[in-house]
């Protein structure tokens, strides 16, 4: 049985908190870190990570924070990655985010 490690976890939580919120504006990393009971600095270094890996963007400012790059149907990661502990690179993303969708509880197919 494959275990999902803690950091893997730690940034699904924080994509899907992402998706919740998608088209809401930028949610900033101490909102984050509060909301999926994360510690903040491993907020910040888990979405610096996510922000390379082009999975999000993030807005600077007073009202600045983190949103996802693209829709959350649109968003692909490859899980063995994840698994492993490393976070998907912008052209190594194979599976749909189809578990963080059904996580915010819209359902779609499985990608084909």
């Amino acid at each position: 049985m494959d275990v999902i490690r803690r950091n893997t976890d730690y940034a699904l939580r924080l994509m899907i908190n992402l998706a919740r919120n998608f088209g809401k504006g930028p949610v900033s990393s101490k909102i984050l870190a509060e909301k999926e009971e994360v510690s903040y600095q491993l907020t910040c270094k888990l979405m610096q990570k996510l922000n390379t890996a082009g999975l999000v963007k993030s807005q600077m400012g007073p009202k600045g924070g983190f949103f996802l790059e693209k829709k959350p149907s649109e968003i692909t990661i490859k899980f063995s990655n994840s698994v492993s502990g490393s976070l998907p690179s912008k052209r190594d993303k194979a599976i749909s985010a189809q578990a963080i969708l059904i996580s915010v509880g819209t359902r779609r197919s499985p990608p084909r």
